[in-house]
């Protein structure tokens, strides 16, 4: 389907559909006076009346939406296509399945109310091709901007959130700024909220809104404001409210609100899982009698992504058990119409447009491409996942970072398989602890909480027959800190868990070895306890798992408090094998941990594990796969999984070394034990007597 004729739709712009020429319409919004005096006497010098027929046209055309006939053809358009995302009805009508709409046989196309709000009232900084720079004007219409207004009214029907995935410079923000500008014009005592990640965010859309209100200051839809300030908005008369906040790591950033709309602004760079935390507080506010009275939409857009990455992954991917409105997965690279996900906006859509505003596919994508192999290689990654024309582009990470294009790739479709499959999704969630905090020595209990647990395990540890964890079995390593205040958001401390080869089951079907087990990655604040509760977490993983935990000689404090608290015990010493094979002579004096220094060496060490391409296949983490792909020596970027594991890699490879060199001094000999069938050979088994 083809749109045609599109201007239309503006009758107000397009179709001479005015008011009166003496109507406060035509003057400049400039130069009108704010006081009400001065407006009195404005009003009178210009002989200005109100044509009150014209204006209550366009609020029921503001209430009820609009049609136009013959608005389409049913042949060309790459965004709704007969067979792929549209049925054929019998009468010759179209049902558009994602926006669960019907086009008409007569081919008449109507618009929501907000859409024509958008269109025909409402100012937006919007290129102007005859002046070649870009002008505060009305916005145009396309087939994107017909598709977005569609879907916040299936929200409001559904009684759904949504989930605005999408590149940059698509004019989502100028939208959400009229959504919520429509709100303040139409409802009374309402209240609208606009959340950044960042300042810059909220900020930002703050300023649309409030320039978008200014323009219409010559209409008899603006409201007169009580109160006016950077972050805060109220009408005089209506009692509707607009406030603008940053979340700062605060899911309580909107105590106290019942906000209608939320805007939550870029929710990618948030950290992990606050974005859910604010929707989870202020949720209860926005239900009553049973019924949904406000609604959410998280935008995330692709390129400006950090820690909440795996939010958007989660919530794209499973769009159901986060209240949010579902599609069918149109754009995936192997699309399947039988599964659904969030929604999700190609870079094609609206690159390239005709004049009618119908996005050509082809053309975009080749554009987009071409636009990339332009930039140097190492501004490519960025621009891809900026640009990106399938869902899984949105969290792909490039190669060209210190692992390489063919494990970034690895590590990348490895993440793909695991998030848009349930069955692949194993990691538990939960808290560890002491079965006595007296005495640390006698272990740690599990307790599963999929919710708020901060322990994240794939295997819980094998056990002997004394129910003690097989000694020699597991690595842990640690990336610590020693300020409770973190010098970027991102700065975490990062324990790992790695499981070696477990030699009392050789030949056992489905026995997890060579793997990462156990993750602990986070930065309590001092209220939750600051560093020693993470510090006290690192210790409870490596006495659940009976292992020794090598950490990183540069942030000192975590030693003494193993020192102060008993546990020195589960300290690694220095791993001098692996260190005499990576220089020649160390003069490190460090008894335990693993020296700075000698950090790359220990990267290339887990460089040569990932090589081998099964060990990336058979990684159950999404949050590692992340963290190696996008890996790169940079002293300003901070990966704190990377490390830890790295410091896993070097304690199991010291421990190798260690056995090999005890074997060859006591070269024990070998007793034939019998044979067994190996991957279809017959092959004899021996133990060392």
């Amino acid at each position: 389907m083809k749109f045609v004729d599109t201007k239309r739709f503006s009758p107000i712009i397009y179709e001479n559909d005015v008011p009166h020429p003496r109507d406060l319409y035509w003057q400049n919004p400039k130069i009108i006076p704010k006081t009400k005096r001065e407006f009195v006497r404005f009003c009178k010098r210009k002989g200005i009346i109100i044509d009150k027929p014209w204006w209550d046209r366009q609020r029921q055309r503001c209430m009820n939406g609009y049609s136009v006939e013959e608005a389409c053809v049913w042949e060309g358009g790459d965004v709704f296509v007969d067979g792929w995302n549209m049925d054929v009805n019998d009468d010759g009508s179209r049902y558009i399945r994602n926006l669960k709409i019907t086009i008409p046989s007569d081919r008449t196309i109507s618009i929501t109310e907000k859409h024509y709000f958008y269109l025909n009232l409402w100012k937006i900084i919007r290129e102007d091709r005859q002046l070649e720079r870009k002008i505060l004007g009305n916005p145009d219409f396309s087939d994107l901007s017909f598709e977005n207004w569609w879907v916040r009214k299936r929200m409001f029907l559904e009684k759904l959130d949504n989930l605005w995935a999408k590149c940059r410079q698509i004019g989502l923000s100028e939208e959400s700024a009229c959504d919520l500008a429509y709100a303040l014009f139409f409802y009374d005592d309402v209240q609208l909220a606009i959340v950044g990640g960042e300042d810059i965010y909220n900020e930002n859309t703050m300023k649309m809104l409030k320039r978008g209100l200014k323009s219409m200051y010559n209409t008899q839809f603006y409201k007169e404001l009580a109160v006016d300030k950077a972050d805060m908005m109220i009408t005089e008369y209506t009692g509707a409210e607009v406030y603008s906040r940053t979340a700062n790591n605060n899911p309580q950033v909107l105590s106290g609100l019942t906000p209608y709309s939320t805007k939550l602004e870029e929710i990618g760079i948030m950290k992990e899982k606050l974005c859910t935390e604010i929707a989870e507080f202020v949720k209860p506010s926005l239900k009553a009698g049973g019924r949904k009275l406000g609604f959410i939409d998280y935008i995330g857009t692709s390129g400006v992504m950090e820690d909440g990455v795996f939010d958007i992954e989660r919530m794209i991917y499973n769009p159901k058990a986060h209240d949010i409105l579902e599609f069918e997965d149109l754009f995936s690279r192997e699309p399947d119409h039988n599964k659904m996900t969030g929604y999700f906006i190609p870079a094609w859509k609206f690159e390239i447009v005709d004049e009618d505003g119908n996005s050509l596919k082809e053309e975009s994508i080749k554009q987009i491409k071409a636009d990339i192999a332009k930039k140097e290689k190492h501004e490519q990654a960025i621009a891809k996942a900026s640009k990106p024309i399938h869902l899984e582009d949105m969290f792909d990470l490039q190669g060209g970072g210190f692992f390489g294009d063919v494990i970034t790739s690895w590590c990348n479709e490895t993440r793909s398989r695991i998030v848009k499959n349930k069955k692949h999704q194993v990691i538990e969630r939960g808290f560890l602890h002491w079965k006595n905090k007296k005495q640390p020595l006698l272990g740690c209990d599990w307790e599963p909480d999929e919710r708020n647990g901060d322990i994240l395990i794939f295997e819980h540890p094998e056990r002997d027959e004394l129910d003690q964890p097989i000694p020699g079995l597991y690595c842990v390593g640690t990336d610590s800190y020693d300020q409770d205040e973190a010098k970027t958001s991102s700065s975490k401390l990062a324990c790992s868990v790695y499981k070696t080869y477990n030699y009392t089951k050789p030949f056992e079907e489905n026995v997890v070895s060579n793997e990462f087990v156990g993750l602990y990655l986070d930065r309590p604040t001092v209220a939750h306890g600051g560093r020693e509760v993470a510090y006290e977490k690192t210790a409870q993983m490596a006495v659940y798992f009976g292992a020794y935990n090598l950490i990183e000689y540069s942030n000192l404090l975590i030693f003494q408090w193993y020192e102060d608290n008993g546990l020195a015990g589960y300290l690694k010493e220095r791993p001098d094998l692996v260190i005499a094979n990576m220089v020649e002579k160390s003069n490190v004096s460090n008894k335990f941990g693993f020296p700075k220094n000698l950090v790359p060496y220990g990267l290339k060490m887990l460089r040569d594990w990932a090589s081998d391409e099964d060990n990336v296949r058979r990684c159950k983490w999404t949050e590692r796969l992340h963290a190696w792909a996008q890996y790169k020596i940079d002293p300003n970027y901070n990966c704190d999984i990377t490390i830890s594991d790295m410091l896993c890699i070097v304690s199991a490879e010291n421990d190798k070394l260690g056995i090999m060199s005890s074997q060859k001094k006591k070269r024990p000999r070998k007793r034939l034990r019998g044979y067994k069938e190996v991957n279809g050979v017959l092959t004899q088994i021996y133990t060392a007597s």
